[in-house]
């Protein structure tokens, strides 16, 4: 039903989930730092937050960076050494400042 019923609104046709998941490999670098910001100001750009106040967003992994344990699959290293920044909260801290300089 609820498949008919978004075809119809959408205009499409087939099942609702149809196509195959694409995952893309993203290398180490600069492709890396554009995706992981262009992820942690997702907020930011809808209005919901400013840079200021990401580091308190619940809906965000970018918190979870500034604990000195960060959980083992966030791999803070590998985009704070695109910038190099020290892989450590003050790292984390000059990454945020990076953060206001690409919003504005």
């Amino acid at each position: 039903t609820y498949a008919n019923r978004f075809n119809r609104f959408h205009g499409e046709r087939g099942h609702v989930f149809q196509g195959r998941y694409k995952s893309i490999l993203i290398e180490e670098g600069r492709p890396l730092l554009g995706l992981v910001n262009n992820i942690h100001l997702n907020p930011v750009r809808a209005g919901l937050v400013s840079v200021r106040e990401l580091e308190s967003h619940a809906f965000s992994s970018y918190p979870k960076f500034f604990k000195r344990k960060v959980p083992q699959f966030l791999k803070r290293s590998h985009f704070l050494g695109c910038l190099e920044f020290p892989d450590s909260v003050k790292g984390m801290k000059m990454y945020g400042q990076y953060l206001e300089t690409v919003e504005e």
